[in-house]
Parts: C-alpha cells; structure tokens; sequence
C-alpha cells in the first residue's frame, strides 16, 4: 500500500503557471531537478504551506500519491508531511 511508503526527495521547490499541469496534479507545486530541470514530483500539501518555500532548495518527506506516475515516465506525485530548506539559491 503507497500509503505506508514514506518517501524522501531533494531539489528546487517551483510553482507551475501550467494549467495542463494543474487538471493533471490537481496542484501548482513541483519537485524540480536542478540539473535536468525536469518536474522529478508535482507536491501536495495539507500539512505544509508548500509557496512558502517556492524557489528555494529544499529536503522533503512525504507519501506517494496513488494514480501517478499516469503514464511511464511522467512525474510521481507526493503528499508532503514535512519540508525543510536545505540551502538558500544564490
């Protein structure tokens, strides 16, 4: 069951102006990998305020959302239950 999978991950916290993005997800909030760019997870959040940490570096762990990856090689989807920065960008 996902829901007993806790899961970590590391990159840029970013907000998505992407209405495709949003109906997919349901949320504007990505994972981004800083050196591909690429949306590693999109982020949900009932125990975090996830634009508080737009566009900083951050560590987080949470629970994979059931349903995603929709298809191979789309970004998961994570239910954040903690964040915190781990660095701040230059």
């Amino acid at each position: 069951m996902l829901e007993d999978q806790q899961v970590r991950a590391e990159g840029t916290l970013a907000e998505r102006d992407d209405a495709g993005f949003r109906r997919r997800f349901g949320t504007v909030y990505a994972l981004v990998d800083e050196g591909s760019g690429e949306v590693s997870y999109a982020l949900k959040s009932d125990a975090e305020n996830l634009g508080e940490y737009v566009g900083q570096h951050v560590r987080l762990s949470g629970y994979l959302v059931e349903g995603f990856p929709a298809e191979p090689g789309d970004a998961g989807c994570i239910s954040v239950v903690r964040i915190l920065v781990a660095y701040h960008p230059e």
